[in-house]
């Protein structure tokens, strides 16, 4: 059985209507530091939870970046003009190192349609959260 270590929030926004931005280049939503007191091999659960509008044939890509290297990549694309949109991901982190603390960043980019300008809203809430454990079977007492 795993033993918990940490459990981060990193809350950009809590309500629906902000931050009312154009997603036109990668933007960095929420940043954690995860205190894995040097364990090796934790098991890392991440999660987020953010709201777009964007315009027919628009995309959001969400990626999450340990020490500044993408570790996990979702895309959503859009079909209906100027729906709001939920971005949830659910992602693990198997291959974290035995460090003091792992940083996580959570970054969105949106590519607009074909002349929809900026094509893609953040229009919240947007949160990014994570939960570190120590993954290591105890040894079976002989």
């Amino acid at each position: 059985m795993g033993k918990f270590l940490d459990l981060r929030t990193s809350e950009n926004s809590n309500t629906t209507g902000f931050p009312n931005t154009a997603l036109t280049s990668a933007t960095v939503i929420g940043v954690i530091g995860l205190q894995t007191g040097n364990v090796a091999n934790p098991i890392v659960g991440l999660n987020s939870y953010v709201v777009v509008s964007a315009a027919a044939g628009s995309t959001v890509t969400a990626n999450v970046l340990r020490g500044g290297v993408t570790i996990y990549t979702a895309i959503r694309a859009f079909a209906s003009s100027n729906a709001a949109a939920d971005i949830a991901l659910a992602a693990a982190d198997l291959a974290a190192p035995a460090a003091a603390q792992t940083v996580y960043q959570l970054v969105l980019s949106g590519t607009p349609a074909p002349g929809e300008g900026t094509g893609v809203t953040r229009i919240g809430p947007e949160s990014f959260w994570g939960i570190a454990q120590n993954g290591a079977v105890p040894a079976t007492p002989a």
